[in-house]
């Protein structure tokens, strides 16, 4: 197998290249090296080839038979940890003897062959002895623990389809059963099928001591009609699989007249759709998002946020009628936040200083703290866009009741007389 090179200077240390200033008689130049089977794996001595740079260009995959004479200074040999499923080699050791008795033990510096996707194929150390070197033997031993995770999943119907889960272990795939362990750190690959080609699988996980659901990107592959997603197993992890149109749920609050507007567009069957405050549409849909303003000062900005929590920020780039387009790709429900920000944010903050929107959370009831009596309206609205309260704002302190809204996220909307406006988020619970 070829392996990219490695220079042996720095691994003088760890392979055991001692140097000592003693002669060395023909009959003394090789050392028999040997090696402890560890408990859950294997070691194996395999061959390595050296280009004329003293680099590592080949590490050989058939193992040398032990006890193996080492020839001093002419062979470079590579000890392969070959460990259980689940377990890593977590400590190499060479015991030396020299020539007048003594023994010395040295720990070896453990190295990791990767594949292309950054999967590690084998674990290694280097050995090689310098030709004065007083050593008649080397006794390797190792120590493997366990590394791994519990991997939980429910089979699909037979009227769903199928899932295959699996990772690759010293080169070779490995199938995985629900309830089998798999090494931490490793990238577990998901392949699944439907058997109604209108139904998707759905596919999410959950670790072990934590309650957020998280989803896993599947990619469908139409010549070969499966669907494929890699998770990285890092806890014990349970896999979730359900089968459905795959429809989500994405919202947002169109701006007010007097800031500008917001479409947003899909394709479905060839046809574009528009999306009206609300609506689902299919997993990985591409949204197109175009806004105008009615003020050149007015500063756009859209953000999306998931199911993870966090707030995204939407590129826009201008057009050629003065519009701004973005695109979001559908991963899980969203929600849409779009701000039309004046630049000229001094006379906001001033208009605005000291009014204050409390409690948040609220429950039964809003109250618009007004010192300055400042006169505006105010209007409270539902993430879908629709205004469930709405009023002037004319004296220092006015409160709303709130008793009869469901639960979840609201704005308050701000407009003073002068035009400036301020939107406040806030969560009823």
């Amino acid at each position: 197998m070829n392996y990219k090179k490695i220079s042996l200077v720095p691994l003088l240390c760890m392979t055991a290249m001692l140097v000592f200033l003693s002669s060395v008689r023909a009959d003394e130049n090789t050392v028999s090296v040997t090696i402890t089977k560890p408990e859950h794996g294997a070691l194996e001595l395999r061959a390595v080839t050296l280009d004329n740079d003293g680099y590592v260009t080949d590490i050989k995959a058939t193992p040398l038979v032990l006890p193996y004479a080492m020839k001093k200074d002419v062979e470079t040999c590579a000890v392969i940890c070959l460990p259980e499923k689940g377990y890593v080699t977590e400590k190499m050791t060479y015991s030396l003897t020299k020539k007048d008795g003594t023994k010395e033990d040295l720990e070896a510096n453990i190295k990791e062959r990767k594949d292309k996707a950054g999967n590690v194929v084998y674990r290694f150390a280097l050995l090689r002895f310098k030709a004065d070197s007083p050593v008649t033997s080397c006794a390797i031993k190792a120590q493997n623990k366990l590394n791994a995770a519990q991997v939980t999943f429910k089979e699909p119907s037979v009227d769903d389809g199928t899932l295959e889960v699996s990772y690759m272990w010293n080169g070779e795939e490995q199938k995985v059963k629900s309830k089998d362990v798999a090494p931490l750190d490793t990238d577990l690959v998901l392949l699944l099928t439907s058997k109604d080609p209108k139904r998707r699988p759905n596919v999410s996980y959950k670790e072990v001591g934590t309650e957020n659901v998280k989803p896993v990107e599947v990619k469908y592959y139409s010549e070969l009609k499966v669907w494929r997603g890699v998770l990285r197993i890092q806890r014990a992890t349970e896999i979730i699989v359900k089968y459905g149109p795959d429809d989500l749920m994405v919202t947002f609050v169109s701006p007010t007249a007097d800031k500008g507007s917001l479409d947003i567009t899909y394709q479905k069957d060839g046809e574009e759709k528009r999306l009206i405050t609300s609506g689902k549409v299919l997993r990985g849909t591409e949204l197109t998002l175009k806004l105008t303003r009615k003020k050149e000062s007015f500063e756009l900005k859209v953000n999306h946020k998931g199911e993870d929590g966090k707030l995204t920020p939407v590129e826009l780039s201008e057009q050629a009628d003065k519009s701004f387009v973005g695109k979001i790709v559908v991963k899980s429900d969203i929600q849409i936040f779009t701000s039309f920000e004046d630049t000229n944010t001094a006379i906001t903050e001033q208009v605005w200083e000291g009014v204050e929107v409390y409690p948040n959370p609220f429950a039964a009831s809003l109250t618009i703290k007004n010192p300055s009596v400042l006169v505006g309206r105010y209007e409270l609205v539902t993430l879908q866009g629709q205004t469930v309260r709405a009023g002037e704002i004319q004296s220092s302190e006015l409160s709303i009741d709130t008793e009869e809204l469901p639960l979840g996220i609201y704005f308050a909307r701000l407009v003073a007389a002068s035009g400036e406006t301020r939107i406040v988020r806030l969560v009823k619970y």
